[in-house]
């Protein structure tokens, strides 16, 4: 059997890079000939990081005489620039890198005032971690921001199998449902806010305060000295923080708001490929406590800049911080659901249609989307070309879409993958296996997909498809049918255990159907294939030469019979 590759996809950012390895080991050939690259906008942000880090004062911790910790000590930040995530929206470019510290400092934020014990507090702890965050904002201002993702025990507890810090960032918050706390600091480590969300939608906001002085600088702070930092709570006015209430009738006199802190000590660097940091276990060491105005009323806690400093939102290039729900500029210009400024398109039964999408009615079902693409003439044409390229000796791969945009690539000769460049969302993604590929989709085909559904580039879910056309004579079609079982088993390829297990059962299951059961090499990965995409939410279409047609099929008892849509 031959040897297994590692995962076979190299991301980049703006446009993404696809790189399908459809041969076990041609991920391998691959790396050790690759030349040495980084993405601009990925070195864009490290310069940017670079810059602003090495004037910083290194990364002093804000310090107030109610400040029960009150340290002041220097934090090395080390990113791990080749995990960067893509944390677009269609309006910034923006990138998350897992990040690490020589100290983590971790805040227990509790504004519900939820009992806890130190058990579930040190698993809050233990599942929290840090990014950072890099974006240019509307006005081209480059922004360095260290997050915090801190989750709630109940979110933890009811989540235990599919929780992974991976999956997590702001673009997903909403679709994760993520529930707990994201810490803004600046890489000084003043900090700027913190949001309480439940279910992914935002529920509180508490700011800490900077003065205009600090509000009005560039993202380089080595000019600005750190200041004590004061905190308001911004707060509903149906939801008074609890410690408030207890202090309300005291009249304008200061209160204080005090959050558990638990710290490790790490070496401050990630190997390379893995965002795990080698840390001390977590110890906690105190409570970090701030003042704050009490409320006249108990109720409506002063607004949160009074009386004289600025909400860090109130900042038009802080609007993708301040709306993790839905962060899209509110001013006039006008975005579509297909990201076309002032576009037509609309969010229909069946997603995004109408405008530049070039979906203008909802298939009834995955059958009805394949037998229109099947009626599209560019689509038999692309078809036919990478039929006609299996007897060559290179690999050729077409993106589209549905209103027969494409972009073409074709791979180096003897070599088992193609990379394509994907800049806009796409209908679908078309390529051929040549002699010495496999007759059926391979893990690293499915690794694409992922690639493409976690960077935003399926442009509907309903209506994307992949396919393969092989050697050996067989041509396949994937598209998705339940797209909740479909998004589950994406998050689970983000753990690279889960995604080996996959992949070797795939296929060690076809080779065992060939020597064991005697099966030919393309009725056992066609049933291996089947049978490892159950409960994933995708369905298999294979096509009939007698007639054209793509027919749906599942395995049953280890037969191959019809799967009527």
């Amino acid at each position: 059997m031959k040897r297994k590759f590692n995962r076979s996809f190299i991301l980049l950012f703006i446009p993404i890079l696809l790189m399908a390895a459809c041969k076990r080991d041609s991920f391998l050939e691959y790396l050790a000939n690759k030349l040495e690259t980084e993405d601009p906008f990925v070195k864009e942000a490290r310069e940017s990081f670079e810059s602003e880090y090495s004037l910083t004062d290194i990364n002093k911790l804000s310090s107030s005489a109610n400040n029960k910790i009150g340290l002041v000590e220097k934090i090395k930040l080390t990113p791990a620039w080749q995990l960067s995530k893509n944390a677009n929206t269609k309006v910034y470019n923006a990138i998350e890198v897992p990040i690490a510290k020589s100290k983590n400092r971790i805040a227990l934020y509790n504004f519900d005032n939820i009992k806890s014990d130190k058990k579930s507090d040190k698993i809050r702890v233990q599942n929290s971690f840090n990014r950072l965050l890099f974006y240019k904002s509307r006005s081209g201002r480059k922004i360095n921001l260290i997050l915090t993702y801190i989750p709630d025990y109940d979110y933890l507890e009811s989540n235990s199998g599919s929780y992974f810090r991976k999956n997590i960032q702001l673009k997903s918050i909403r679709t994760k449902r993520f529930s707990g706390y994201i810490e803004y600091k600046r890489l000084d480590g003043r900090k700027l806010f913190v949001f309480q969300l439940k279910n992914g939608k935002v529920e509180k906001r508490k700011v800490f305060l900077q003065d205009k002085q600090q509000l009005a600088e560039s993202s380089n702070v080595s000019s600005v000295k750190n200041s004590v930092t004061a905190v308001k709570a911004n707060i509903p006015k149906a939801i008074p923080s609890a410690k408030n209430i207890l202090m309300a009738g005291i009249g304008e006199q200061e209160c204080e708001e005090c959050t558990p802190i638990y710290q490790q000590a790490c070496l401050g660097d990630v190997e390379e490929g893995s965002e795990d940091e080698v840390c001390s276990d977590w110890v906690e060491i105190g409570e970090e406590c701030f003042a704050v105005d009490c409320p006249p009323d108990g109720t409506d806690p002063y607004p949160p800049c009074y009386p004289d400093c600025e909400d860090p939102c109130d900042d038009p290039d802080q609007f993708y911080l301040c709306n993790p729900e839905n962060p899209y500029p509110p001013e006039n210009e006008i975005y579509d659901c297909n990201g076309d400024l002032f576009g037509t398109a609309y969010n229909g039964p069946c997603g995004c249609m109408g405008g530049n999408t070039g979906i203008y009615e909802c298939p009834e079902d995955p059958c009805d989307e394949v037998k229109a693409l099947n009626s599209k003439a560019f689509f038999n044409t692309f078809m036919s070309n990478l039929r006609t390229s299996t007897n060559a000796n290179f690999e050729a791969a077409y993106s589209f879409k549905m209103d027969g945009s494409f972009n073409y690539a074709q791979g180096a000769n003897g070599q088992h993958f193609v990379s394509m460049g994907v800049t806009n969302p796409i209908d679908g993604y078309i390529h051929n296996h040549f002699s010495g590929g496999i007759p059926n989709f391979s893990d690293g085909d499915i690794e694409l997909l992922k690639v493409l559904y976690d960077n935003n580039k399926i442009n509907n879910a309903d209506v994307f498809t992949l396919g393969v056309t092989t050697n050996q004579g067989t041509e396949y079609l994937l598209k998705i049918s339940n797209q909740n079982q479909f998004s589950s088993f994406m998050s689970n390829l983000n753990d690279a255990a889960y995604f080996n297990n996959w992949s070797d059962s795939y296929f060690n299951n076809a080779q065992n159907y060939q020597t064991i059961n005697g099966m030919s090499e393309v009725n056992a990965y066609e049933r291996s294939f089947l049978e490892s995409i159950q409960g994933t939410g995708m369905q298999l279409f294979k096509k009939d030469f007698s007639n054209g047609n793509y027919d749906p099929i599942k395995v049953s008892n280890g037969a191959i019979i019809p799967d009527p849509c």
